[in-house]
Parts: C-alpha cells; sequence; structure tokens
C-alpha cells in the first residue's frame, strides 16, 4: 500500500487491480486493471508505480488509465518503494536495486546483502544483517558505516526530516544522512519493526502490537496512536489527515486521524 496526495492506494491480487480509496470516508476514487498478479505499489509526485508476480513494474500517470511505462525488474520477489521522483525495486533475488526516473529510463545499483532499504532523493540507503549502514549515490559513489552491536538486530530504515531513521530495539535510532554517524535514540513502543513511512517530515511506524508516530521537531520520543493489532502489520500509509494500518490474513484496517 501506499498514501499519495489523493488517498490511500491498496493493491488486490485477486482483481488484478490497484484501488485508490479517499483516505477520510473510504470510498473508492480510482481503480487501475493491471495484467498480473500485483504484489506492491508506491507513489511518486508524478506516477503510481505498481510491481508484479512476473517481476514487471507498470508506471502510471495521473489520470492515467494505461501504463506510461513497463519495466522487466527480474524476479517476482519484489519490494517496491518511491522517491520524490523514482520509483526504487529491491530484486531479493537478484540482490539489486533498480530506479527508474519518470520517463522510464533505469538505473541499477548492488544490493548484496541488504535486509531494508530505504529510497532518498540522492540514491539509496540500506542495511544488512551484520549491522552495515550504507548509502549507495546515484553519482555512482557510496558511504559506509556499523551500527554499534547493542541496537542490533535492526528493522526498518527511513530518511525523513533531514535525518536516517533506524528501527531497533525498543526505540529508533537517528543517524546523519551524509556521514551515517548515530546521533540520538528515540523510545518507541515497539521495535525493530517492519514499517517506517514519512509524511511531511513526520514518522510513522508499527510492527506486531503497536502503531506509533513522532513529530521530530517537537517530541523527544515516539507516540503510541492508540491502535491495537490483532495481527502483524501487513502495510502502513498516510494521506491527508488520516493513516491506514492494514492488518495480515483478514484484511483488517484501521484508519486514525492524525494532526
Amino acid at each position: 500500500m501506499a498514501g499519495a496526495r489523493e488517498g490511500i492506494w491498496i493493491v488486490d491480487a485477486a482483481s488484478k487491480s490497484a484501488v485508490l480509496f479517499d483516505a477520510a470516508f473510504t470510498s473508492i476514487v480510482r481503480r487501475i486493471e493491471v495484467s498480473h498478479a500485483p504484489i506492491g505499489i508506491a507513489t511518486t509526485k508524478e506516477l503510481v508505480a505498481v510491481a508484479l508476480d512476473n517481476g514487471d513494474v507498470v508506471a502510471f500517470g495521473a489520470g492515467e488509465l494505461e501504463p506510461r511505462w513497463r519495466r522487466t525488474a527480474g524476479s517476482g520477489n519484489l519490494q517496491l518503494k518511491a522517491s520524490r521522483d523514482r520509483v526504487w525495486a529491491w530484486d531479493q533475488a537478484g540482490s539489486v536495486f533498480l530506479s527508474w526516473d519518470v520517463a522510464g529510463e533505469l538505473e541499477r545499483l548492488d544490493a548484496t546483502g541488504a535486509t531494508a532499504f530505504a529510497p532518498a532523493d540522492t540514491g539509496v540507503y540500506w542495511l544488512s544483517a551484520a549491522g552495515l549502514v550504507a548509502l549507495s549515490a546515484q553519482a555512482g559513489t557510496s558511504h559506509k558505516a556499523t551500527l554499534p552491536d547493542h541496537v542490533l538486530p535492526a528493522g526498518a530504515v527511513l530518511a525523513c526530516a533531514n535525518s536516517l531513521w533506524i528501527s531497533i530495539a525498543g526505540g529508533l535510532l537517528l543517524a546523519a544522512l551524509d556521514t551515517l554517524d548515530p546521533r540520538a535514540t528515540l523510545s518507541a513502543p515497539e521495535g525493530p519493526v517492519p514499517h517506517l513511512v514519512c509524511f511531511h517530515g513526520r514518522i510513522f511506524g508499527g510492527g506486531v502490537r503497536a502503531v506509533f508516530a513522532i513529530e521530530p521537531a517537537a517530541d523527544d520520543n515516539a507516540r503510541s496512536l492508540g491502535v491495537t493489532l490483532q495481527r502483524p502489520l501487513l502495510g502502513l500509509a498516510v494521506s491527508g489527515t488520516h493513516l491506514w494500518a492494514v492488518e495480515t490474513g483478514e484484511a483488517v484496517v484501521h484508519i486514525v486521524p492524525v494532526p
């Protein structure tokens, strides 16, 4: 699932479609039909991109029903995310990050050893199981650092509010975007978690038990949003003034107003 200015996008494998919901009123705003079962979705400033189980990624412009471009990404084991202007896919079977611009021009970056990733305007941040945190830049340069042993294992990683956020046991580790040096640790209701999203400089996260938020300019620690999960989260997205948290299994959706 993915948040966009118009609402929340959710893929439905059974109907081979991606559906845009109004975040506040849950009504269907738009539906996109695709050729194979969708397994992921991401939105940039101009595109809605859908990953398919045959290994393709298709991108649609605003209001378009036919794909603007279709690209073969490799395996059907893709995780799709987006920065402001680029679509990013992590092909876990091929150990590679793929990114496309609005015209569908491709760039590849090595993903050997990656366990989580976070796209940014200049490249992609990623973590490894051994505690390596890295920035692979589109300019061809790279930066690497090693996380302290006491924060491992780590979960999701996110570039937001001029910092790199890494989910760790019981909290979030902040690191510098350029040097990757750790700056601070904040407590959170749960961690490490597999889901972190950025919305207008605020961070939202969740995993098995809770959904939480933090506004870096005002909060010393993450605060719970009062959601009690019965099952682990399948996805998390924010649009406008509402957050959607979807559980695995029976597709239970928690809709939470956010300031």
